[in-house]
């Protein structure tokens, strides 16, 4: 006699778990590639959740109800670049060493972008700030300038030796991608031989990060730990650790939203 109602039961647990099953979704992005907006996606999935990266289109899998809230996410998201003021501000050097910075930016499809960038003075000591303008999502390679003491010898005009000290130049730097999420702005460090491939949506893609900052927009985050390669291809050194506190740098990053 109790056929009936368990038969009945285990229909409606079996229409229960068919529902709360994960299914597959393929969202096209409009302005953002997928490969951006990957990184801001992974760490809010669930343990049963899954998703990839395919040009313009991620797919998502999930419980519907999950894919729904992550559908929303994505439209908050997937918005055009803003225009981004990046600031860098460097303290307290090395005594015998001058350093200074050169920004240029790469402004991706915006044929508007203008690169602006603003050099107060720098010398030991003593802080240097430098601004750049450039589009969220798109790389600002920062070149760090270096000049250290060589010592000479040589022979005045009547064959006495004497010595003398140059400043030889060294460039290094990295590359600095700035996303934002409401008040919060993400910037990801990249080293000069990492390889930005630009994909066919104009966006940059295939990228492995050496480090990843966070904080506020408009507030300075610490800078320290990043891998700086050498600008110069004929450098005997191509790469190396960088760490703005061993060398006696306080480095730091700002990040506005321009109107």
């Amino acid at each position: 006699m109790f056929t009936r109602p368990l038969a009945s039961l285990c229909i409606l647990l079996c229409a229960a778990s068919l529902q709360a099953e994960p299914r597959l979704d393929i969202l096209t992005l409009q302005h953002r590639s997928a490969d951006e907006l990957l990184p801001l996606l992974q760490p809010l999935l669930e343990a049963d959740e899954r998703i990839a990266a395919d040009g313009q289109q991620l797919l998502l899998r999930a419980e519907p109800a999950r894919l729904d809230e992550l559908r929303s996410l994505l439209e908050q998201l997937d918005v055009a670049p803003r225009r981004l003021l990046i600031s860098v501000d460097s303290r307290r050097q090395e005594q015998g060493e001058q350093r200074g910075y050169r920004l240029d930016a790469q402004a991706g499809r915006d044929p508007q972008a203008e690169l602006r960038v603003q050099r107060f003075g720098t010398r030991d000591n003593a802080a240097s700030l430098q601004q750049i303008q450039t589009l969220e999502g798109y790389p600002a390679r920062i070149l760090i300038g270096r000049s250290l003491p060589v010592e000479r010898q040589a022979r005045d005009a009547y064959g006495h030796p004497y010595r003398y000290t140059e400043q030889r130049e060294q460039q290094q730097g990295f590359q600095a991608i700035a996303s934002v999420r409401g008040e919060r702005v993400s910037v990801r460090l990249y080293s000069l031989q990492d390889d930005l491939a630009r994909g066919s949506d104009g966006s940059y893609t295939n990228r492995q990060s050496d480090t990843l900052l966070s904080g506020r927009l408009g507030e300075w985050i610490e800078v320290a730990g990043i891998r700086a390669a050498s600008a110069d291809p004929g450098a005997e050194v191509r790469s190396r650790r960088y760490d703005s506190a061993a060398e006696g740098l306080s480095l730091r990053l700002k990040i506005e939203l321009l109107e």
